[in-house]
């Protein structure tokens, strides 16, 4: 459900979640406040999932589950976004996941920019920077959503994911890709 009073939006997706051998429970995981200083600024604050890479539904994806972005990881978050014709830009202060244990949460600051062109094509790159209590994290990455013709598409991204244990000082580096082209035979 969403709603908009002026240049305020309000958006809440609730439900019943199966949470274990208990009842389901109503539950929300998703729900912000947007205000629109411009037609281009926002502010949004709330539980979501911040704009890093392509941002496919398909949250199994390697890119997202991968990364910790699978379903049920939303963040508690601040963004400040600029969504122009050509240039988008978002900064995102992040804090979560939300399900996960306050001790294990990530605390950090992530970004995205890109750049549409042809109307029909989108290109960009995000960073990420986060800490636990005992890790830090650091990723980066580079999408492409490509629209060649009405019926021929291509979605891909690429991302480098740099995690360090503080007690240790053990790294972990890892890369994560994802290709999609697609044809639409009928329509």
């Amino acid at each position: 459900t969403a709603v908009k009073i002026g240049k305020l939006t309000l958006d809440v997706a609730a439900g019943r979640f199966q949470t274990g051998p208990e009842e389901p429970r109503f539950k929300s995981r998703r729900f912000f406040a947007m205000f629109e200083f411009t037609d281009e600024l926002r502010l949004r604050a709330g539980r979501f999932m911040p704009n890093y890479g392509v941002n496919i539904a398909e949250h199994i994806a390697v890119t997202r589950r991968g990364l910790d972005f699978d379903q049920g990881k939303e963040y508690k978050a601040l963004e400040f976004s600029r969504i122009g014709e050509t240039w988008n830009f978002y900064l995102t202060l992040v804090k979560g996941p939300v399900e996960t244990p306050e001790a294990l949460q990530e605390s950090g600051v992530t970004s995205q920019l890109s750049y549409n062109f042809l109307d029909t094509h989108k290109v960009g790159v995000n960073g990420w920077s986060g800490s636990t209590n005992t890790t830090c994290r650091r990723l980066a990455g580079v999408f492409a959503n490509l629209g060649f013709s009405e019926r021929f598409h291509v979605l891909s991204e690429a991302d480098w994911r740099w995690t360090t244990v503080k007690a240790s000082d053990s790294n972990q580096t890892g890369f994560f890709n994802y290709n999609r082209a697609s044809y639409e035979l009928v329509r």
